[in-house]
């Protein structure tokens, strides 16, 4: 049997998957971001969790090169993003780059101590998915601020289950 990941082991991981994946990809999170707004994220996590879900329910994996801890920070790494894109969007002048605001968010995610369950998780996010469609391609600042909150929630429950994975 594996051993489970520490907080702090999960957030190193997290943060070089991240920083390499963001080299290799050219930031293409953020520009599809800065294109079309939130949206971009909650298809992408919106993905992450459906596959999930498809992996958890049924005992064997077609595609043998992504796991089911792999698709989780996957959507951590997503929600993380989103966040630290927004929070460093809407700070004026501040000192830290989109990167040290990624890192923030993941720090904070992993150290909130979530009771949130997967129920909650799909709760939260369907809330994202209900005021992307009432109020359309591009919400009010206090709309996205209340989308990010939501995403921040479902990241919690996320970073909860990979912790309680072994590797």
């Amino acid at each position: 049997m594996g051993r489970k990941m520490t907080k702090n082991e999960l957030y190193e991981k997290l943060k070089d998957v991240y920083l390499k994946k963001n080299a290799d990809y050219g930031d293409s999170f953020t520009k599809s971001l800065r294109t079309f707004g939130v949206i971009a994220s909650l298809v992408r996590v919106s993905d992450k969790l459906s596959r999930l879900e498809t992996l958890m329910s049924r005992p064997i994996q077609e595609v043998k090169d992504e796991s089911i801890n792999d698709t989780i920070e996957d959507a951590i790494n997503y929600i993380a993003m989103t966040i630290g894109d927004h929070d460093w969007v809407h700070d004026i002048g501040s000192p830290l780059s989109p990167q040290e605001y990624v890192k923030t968010a993941l720090d904070a995610m992993i150290n909130y101590e979530s009771s949130y369950s997967k129920d909650d998780c799909n709760m939260f996010f369907s809330s994202c998915i209900t005021m992307w469609n009432t109020y359309g391609t591009r919400p009010s600042k206090s709309i996205c601020d209340q989308i990010i909150y939501d995403l921040s929630k479902c990241g919690e429950y996320l970073v909860k289950l990979r912790l309680s994975r072994e590797e």
